[in-house]
């Protein structure tokens, strides 16, 4: 079997095939995980640092990161005020940072975004950067 595999290698079709791949994967991988890690540095900065909401949105960021919570349980847990917290999340709903279950219903809970998760380690460095 191994030597009927060492043969299909080594013909032109398959390793035009295998090349193919290889640039197919690199091209994935400059799309879809540095490219997408540069855009989410820039607007974890932005969001962040870039504004004057941005402590307040990183307290949520970071409650949200333990566990799901709807505005009013924000709001009590940060002891900011319920309209202020209904902003942040707009905004960073906006920015996909965050999302939420149940649109537009009351208790409705927010959680990080898969994107927001993936680059959390950003979100932390630029934060640990920040209270310096």
């Amino acid at each position: 079997m191994a030597t009927i595999a060492l043969v299909l290698i080594h013909t032109p079709l398959i390793k035009i095939i295998v090349t193919c791949l290889l640039i197919y994967n690199y091209k994935y991988l400059v799309d879809n995980i540095v490219w997408k890690g540069l855009v989410m540095r820039k607007l974890i900065w932005w969001v962040f640092a870039g504004t004057s909401g941005g402590p307040n949105r990183a307290r949520i960021v970071m409650a949200l990161k333990n566990r799901p919570f709807n505005a009013h349980q924000l709001a009590e847990t940060l002891n900011l005020n319920y309209k202020t917290v209904r902003h942040h999340l707009k905004l960073l709903e906006e920015n996909n940072i965050i999302t939420s279950s149940g649109k537009n219903k009351y208790g409705e809970l927010y959680f990080l975004t898969k994107e927001m998760e993936d680059n959390y380690d950003i979100f932390e460095d630029l934060w640990n950067e920040l209270k310096e």
